[in-house]
């Protein structure tokens, strides 16, 4: 079909396309498509790179169904950072589990501050060790408290010290103890003077590998009492 036809095509009639015909179709046939057409497209048939075609005003029209039944572990990391940016955080949020595990570090990157705030819980707890360090320090201080409460242990013990330099004071204060245990000696040299000027007590929280892998101008910002604590810990 030439891109002519296939922008001339119903909804219904690229509907009937068969999988082994939506996986023939060239980048060229599927940018074709358009806005009247794109709800038919049964994009579980598309590769990775051909999903990458779909322009985002397509994307954003794909119902829901279309979008839970056709992402997939094939065609998932296969989303451009542009088309990932272009998406409602109520339609990441539809993501199976083992799809946004499967996501690259780029693309969790490309989640913008509008959407971010409107990731849930499973979404974030979905996250995997290598994709966690895509989450920017700005998508990192407007996490709220059950939000952060979300990203598992090992994933949260993923995170660089630029990442851990992210969170507020606020943040800080709310974490719990599995997550100050989890923050080791690498990412703890991300903590800024001010954010360990917010935990009272670092020996309490730190876990003994964190608190060795202080800096020497990190213990230098600290209070008296919390260098007390630093030492009994």
């Amino acid at each position: 079909f030439e891109g002519l036809d296939l922008a001339a095509m119903s909804a219904a009639q690229i509907n009937a396309f068969d999988t082994n015909q939506v996986a023939g179709l060239s980048l060229g046939q599927i940018q074709a498509l358009t806005t009247t057409n794109i709800s038919g497209l049964r994009i579980e048939g598309l590769s990775s790179a051909a999903i990458q075609s779909i322009e985002t005003e397509d994307l954003a029209l794909l119902t829901n169904q279309q979008w839970i039944d056709g992402v997939t572990l094939n065609n998932v990391m296969g989303l451009s950072t542009r088309q990932v940016s272009s998406l409602g955080s109520g339609r990441l949020n539809l993501l199976e589990t083992r799809d946004v595990t499967a996501m690259l570090s780029q693309q969790i990157n490309a989640i913008s501050s509008a959407q971010i705030s409107g990731l849930s819980a499973s979404f974030l707890q979905a996250l995997s060790t290598d994709n966690v360090k895509g989450l920017s320090t700005l998508s990192i201080s407007l996490l709220s408290a059950n939000q952060i409460a979300a990203i598992e242990i090992q994933d949260f013990a993923s995170l660089t010290g630029m990442q851990m330099s992210g969170f507020t004071t606020a943040q800080l204060l709310a974490l719990g103890s599995q997550q100050y245990s989890s923050i080791g000696v690498d990412n703890v040299k991300g903590l800024t003077t001010n954010q360990l000027a917010s935990i009272g007590n670092p020996g309490v929280f730190l876990s003994t590998a964190a608190i060795s892998g202080l800096l020497a101008s990190q213990v230098g910002s600290l209070s008296t009492s919390q260098v007390a604590s630093l030492v009994s810990s």
